[in-house]
């Protein structure tokens, strides 16, 4: 029996004969004529062609691909080439031909903030700012209004400081309406500081009702006892009631100081007792004497002063009652006299020996 033995060609070596069949039997008739092909499909001899390889040189056909390029699923992946020249690269490993250093990591880790960390930093460190320069503006508006001496009519410097301190009023009002656009596009609008609002309003209002702008002064004060969110505005109505009462509007001064004393809790005797007392004047100036005895009467029943006895005293004389006026004197005199404490100066403490 024949043997026969076959070999083929390397398919990465370059001196290998061209994959064909051999036969090591020449004798065997069965396998005569197998290496006879057509001349026109005989490549044995192009390796020795010269015009031939020349020609594969200058095209670039039938280079070998570098060993270290397969992958180990036996494909390249072409993730950053860059070719350069006869060389190329290829695989992740390559960096581009306008790297200046090595991609990746350093050495040394750094903590580096996210867009989204250094947006919201950076919008609560603007928001601590316009806080910040709005209370500025509140202070200096306050400050400015309380250096005017309300006695001193004639003084030339009180409508200027007036006026200044409701001009950084009005600034600081304009500051904290954008400060609540600018946290509503932020969305951030639930953490607004709703005393920041309050202290704003109520000193814009107050320094209208200073420069005599009535109508502006009631309007802002409405802003403020129409908000739910403030449920402490009801007692700005008494600042409302005394506006009206120096436009001479008495009857809605009056439904104004009624509704303060509604809502003032029963706990706050000073502040009622207060509001009370103004109801007394407003119907004194009204001419309705018998309601304002009943007033003042209730006044000096709870908490009594000076000052309320002597009201109670003129009302009685003015609707001819004697008793009543008799009863009120008696009571005012009851009436506890304020003390004032006065600092004596050393100098004169030799003087009391």
């Amino acid at each position: 029996m024949l043997s026969s033995r076959y070999y083929s060609a390397s398919r990465l070596g370059t001196d290998a004969k061209p994959r064909t069949a051999m036969v090591v039997d020449e004798d065997d008739e069965l396998y005569a004529g197998f290496n006879e092909v057509a001349p026109a499909l005989d490549t044995r001899n192009l390796r020795e062609d010269q015009d031939f390889q020349e020609t594969l040189r200058t095209a670039g056909i039938g280079r070998k691909v570098p060993s270290t390029s397969r992958m180990g699923t036996g494909m390249m992946r072409m993730g950053t080439v860059s070719v350069r020249g006869n060389s190329s690269r290829a695989g992740t490993a390559a960096r581009p031909v306008t790297a200046v250093r090595a991609a990746g990591y350093t050495s040394t880790t750094r903590d580096i903030p996210t867009r989204d960390d250094v947006k919201e930093d950076s919008i609560e460190e603007r928001v601590k700012q316009m806080e910040a320069r709005i209370m500025t503006l509140v202070e200096e508006s306050c400050m400015l209004s309380a250096r005017t001496d309300p006695d001193d009519e004639t003084a030339p410097k009180k409508d200027i400081d007036l006026g200044q301190a409701l001009a950084k009023a009005q600034e600081a009002s304009a500051l904290e309406r954008q400060l609540i656009r600018m946290q509503e596009q932020a969305n951030v609008g639930d953490t607004h500081n709703l005393d920041l609002t309050f202290a704003v309003l109520c000193n814009l209002a107050g320094q209208y009702a200073l420069n005599e702008m009535y109508t502006e002064a009631l309007n802002t004060y409405q802003l403020l006892t129409r908000n739910k969110l403030f449920p402490h505005a009801n007692r700005l109505k008494v600042n409302m009631g005394n506006i009206y009462f120096k436009m001479g509007e008495h009857p809605k001064a009056l439904k104004l100081y009624r509704m303060a004393l509604d809502q003032t809790p029963t706990a706050e005797k000073d502040l009622r007792m207060k509001v009370m007392h103004n109801i007394g004047l407003l119907l004194v100036r009204m001419g309705k004497f018998r309601d304002a005895v009943t007033n003042f009467q209730h006044i000096m029943h709870e908490q009594g002063d000076f000052q309320t006895g002597l009201h109670l005293v003129l009302c009685s004389v003015a609707l001819n009652d004697a008793e009543g006026a008799k009863a009120a004197f008696h009571a005012m005199l009851d009436v506890e006299p304020p003390t004032f404490h006065q600092d004596i100066a050393i100098d004169d403490v030799s003087h009391f020996y």
